[in-house]
């Protein structure tokens, strides 16, 4: 999936994008506080915690060599019962951008997609 200006958040973008910044480290989103959710990434796991870390989701990335700013997201384990998520579903994420500690990608599964803002902290 092409980006387009319309998806573009930010006003002075990293060039080239630093699509390797998802691979290791400790995220929080712009869409909820970090009290409700982290991600951390180490060795190609992608583990979210919610709600101050009492439930998570366990992710495997599997990166595209042909786009390295494209990754293949399969759940392993779930142990939110009510995010909706189960192990073996699969998420496509495309990142359209990076700014210094700031990732945008567009998060896709079956028929919905949402573009969101990643800041890393460690």
């Amino acid at each position: 999936m092409k980006s387009t200006a319309q998806d573009q958040l930010f006003f002075d973008p990293d060039v080239p994008t630093k699509c390797a910044m998802i691979k290791e480290g400790t995220f929080v989103s712009n869409i909820y506080p970090s009290s409700e959710w982290t991600m951390t990434v180490h060795k190609e796991i992608q583990t979210e915690l919610y709600d101050n870390g009492k439930k998570f989701v366990k992710i495997i990335q599997h990166f595209n060599d042909a786009n390295p700013c494209q990754y293949e997201l399969v759940v392993l384990e779930d142990a939110d019962p009510d995010n909706g998520i189960s192990p073996g579903d699969h998420f496509v994420n495309t990142i359209i951008a990076t700014q210094g500690d700031l990732i945008q990608l567009k998060s896709e599964s079956k028929d919905k997609g949402v573009i969101l803002v990643l800041k890393k902290i460690k």
